[in-house]
């Protein structure tokens, strides 16, 4: 019990009085008559019944006199109170309920979010007059109009009534902060938010306590989650990359399984599906609070976008149990390599190195197939049906042939262009090269060879190396050629020497690029082919050189998130249609003037695709480019239950309690009114045993 004026306690002494004038000793003169004897024998008969009267008005005194002063002390009782009991003003609440992904776990007696629906309406059954309240929903689109407070118990009826769980992940602790945004501005005494939730290991509530003290506003949890959680598992991710071997249609998919719970899980069914078709079937077997993965090869039917998913065996929480992934798939890189200085099977030949590494196969990379020809046999070869062309060591092609690369270029080809051993120009290739030679310049005898000082590492060929090592900063340069070069928009050096001195250069022209080693890519010059930088050098280049540097993929993001839709100009409909088959369209006002758009309505995992109506197009037509995949968060799979930290063990017994909170609860009140009834109960007793006297003189 506590008391907010504890000093007029010290009055509770009077409370002695009346006992001390109950029973004090009062001086009797004695006087004897006749018929005192008479009388002795009446008192005898009656002095039970007074002293009960006496000691019922003793009690009744000093009852007023404690009640009383109690009252004036004002105490209240510290109680664990379940929602409903409550004193004081009017109460500003705010309902925050779990919508997200855990919340479809389901047992014999519903879904976790079911359960926080009869929770919520329990607590709207508590609520008095003159009560507001809002509601806000963890993972659903943010509805100011809801969350705000109101007096219409009926409006939030409605809207928990009407919520469902979701796909996405709910974000807790901005809920919390919306909801006490909300109550800062409420103007009535008491304010407190109401958390519903499965308290599952997906959700980040970050530092205990999330509110202030010093904001006034109340936190209640109610644990809406199953109190026995069987280990979930899910499919938490599936890549997709071409096989070391085969086709281009062949690729191998490797699904990650995860179980979240204290049991493994045996023999657990996993299928494939592929453009809407069964494609395989297994089993595997997965620890407890483990990953394992399933690999799948598959040979897909064609070119183009394929679409598909990775599903196991359903348990109580279906929604993760599948995973939904997109494959797209090209003809391997077709290389022309002309050979300038032919030397068959020798180590000195121009396209020795130059081979190997474009041929080896990269993981996870579409496969390369370079075809080596000589200067003649190349005069009559079909420049189109090739992706990019190395030119290695070819110093006087054919005008013919020169002309030809040159329209390659414009049209839309890529050509990669290394220096010869034999002469400082480059002739009729001179047109498509980002300089102009100069020179050849040589390392003196018995001088340091020149290295490579310095590497764009923005550069699409270089940035997967970052700041760390690209392989060729050892390399040796004994010879190379001199050559001006613009540096501009169109024309960049990517590899310079010491002095600034370019090595490998890159121009833009027409449709097409040409890079250009000027030095050889044999090891006349140079060691750089025995470097380890070569390999991903040259196949970068090649696949830069293609438009093939980094396959295409189909975006990927989690349910809720936005994404950003390319706009192009004279585009006069967009249409984005989800996976049960909505649409959502745009029409051309809603497009004109922007580059892109963002696409918020990501409410549930699926292949989402695009429709764009562009006039030179001709109609609507699918856009199977801008297409993206929604997937569930994983985090949200884990339905173990966890206690946000806390400063004690006994704070987070508290935070977890499913319906408990503490509170003083004022009594002073209650005194205050039996003390006025025990001064009536007093009066009216004195009063019945006076009135009785007087009828009996009577």
């Amino acid at each position: 019990m506590t008391f907010e004026s504890p000093f007029p306690l010290l009055l509770l002494a009077a409370a002695g009085l009346p006992v001390y004038l109950h029973l004090r000793r009062r001086r009797v003169t004695i006087v004897r008559l006749p018929t005192v004897r008479l009388l002795a024998s009446v008192v005898l008969q009656r002095r039970p019944r007074l002293r009960f009267q006496a000691l019922a008005l003793l009690t009744l005194r000093v009852a007023i006199v404690l009640a009383a002063v109690l009252s004036v002390a004002r105490p209240g009782v510290f109680v664990h109170r379940p929602g409903g009991l409550r004193s004081g003003g009017a109460l500003a609440v705010v309902l925050v309920i779990d919508d997200s992904l855990s919340m479809h776990h389901a047992t014999s007696s519903g879904s976790s979010f079911e359960r926080a629906q009869k929770l919520a309406l329990e607590e709207l059954g508590r609520l008095r007059p003159g009560d507001s309240v809002g509601v806000i929903f963890t993972a659903s689109a943010a509805e100011p109009e809801l969350s705000a407070l109101s007096f219409d118990r009926e409006r939030a009826e409605r809207a928990i009534e009407a919520g469902n769980a979701g796909y996405a992940r709910g974000d807790l602790r901005a809920a919390i902060e919306r909801a006490a945004a909300a109550l800062q501005s409420s103007p009535l005494p008491q304010r407190e938010i109401v958390l519903i939730t499965d308290l599952s290991q997906g959700d980040d509530l970050g530092r205990w306590p999330p509110l202030s003290p010093s904001s006034g506003i109340g936190l209640r949890i109610l644990e809406a989650g199953a109190k026995q959680r069987d280990g979930n598992t899910a499919v938490v991710d599936v890549q997709v990359f071409p096989a070391a071997d085969g086709s281009p249609e062949d690729m191998v998919l490797e699904a990650q399984v995860a179980s979240f719970g204290k049991s493994a899980a045996t023999g657990l069914e996993i299928s494939l599906e592929v453009d809407g078709a069964e494609a395989a079937r297994g089993r595997v077997d997965v620890p407890a609070n483990g990953v394992v993965s399933k690999k799948f090869s598959h040979r897909f039917s064609g070119e183009g976008i394929h679409r598909g998913l990775v599903r196991i065996g359903e348990d109580a929480l279906p929604q993760d149990d599948v995973r939904y992934f997109s494959a797209i798939v090209h003809n391997a890189i077709r290389v022309l390599v002309v050979d300038g200085d032919p030397r068959p099977g020798s180590h000195l030949d121009e396209v020795f190195y130059l081979e190997r590494a474009l041929s080896t196969q990269l993981p996870e990379e579409v496969s390369i197939r370079p075809v080596v020809l000589d200067a003649e046999a190349v005069s009559d070869a079909p420049l189109g049906s090739y992706d990019v062309i190395f030119l290695a060591g070819l110093e006087a092609p054919k005008a013919s042939l020169a002309e030809r690369l040159l329209s390659y270029v414009n049209e839309g080809g890529g050509v990669f262009v290394s220096a010869g051993g034999g002469a400082a120009n480059m002739g009729l290739l001179a047109s498509l090269l980002p300089g102009r030679v100069v020179s050849l310049r040589k390392a003196p005898e018995g001088r340091k060879p020149y290295r490579i000082a310095s590497v764009v590492r923005d550069h699409p060929v270089f940035a997967p190396f970052g700041n760390g090592a690209t392989g060729l900063e050892q390399a040796q340069i004994s010879a190379h050629l001199l050559v001006r070069a613009e540096t501009n928009g169109e024309r960049s050096a990517l590899l310079e020497l010491g002095g600034g001195l370019p090595l490998l250069l890159e121009r833009k022209l027409g449709k097409g690029r040409v890079l250009f080693l000027a030095t050889t890519i044999d090891r006349e010059w140079t060691d750089i082919p025995i470097r380890p930088g070569f390999l991903p050098l040259v196949q970068r280049s090649a696949r830069y050189l293609a438009g093939r540097l980094d396959e295409p993929r189909l975006p990927q993001i989690l349910v809720g998130e936005a994404l950003n839709l390319e706009i192009s100009a004279g585009m006069q409909r967009l249409v984005v249609r989800d996976p049960a088959g909505k649409d959502t369209a745009y029409a051309a006002s809603d497009l004109r003037g922007k580059s892109s758009l963002a696409f918020p309505h990501t409410y549930a995992p699926g292949h989402y695709r695009v429709w764009a109506e562009i006039p030179s197009q001709g109609g609507l037509r699918e856009l199977e480019n801008h297409g993206f995949i929604v997937v569930t968060d994983p985090r949200e799979s884990n339905l173990t239950q966890v206690i946000a930290a806390t400063s004690s063990e006994s704070k987070a017994k508290q935070a977890s309690s499913s319906a408990s909170i503490g509170g003083t609860l004022p009594i002073w009140p209650y005194l205050l009114v039996a003390a006025m009834l025990l001064l009536l109960c007093e009066t009216w007793a004195a009063g019945h045993g006076l009135h009785r006297s007087h009828q009996k003189k009577q």
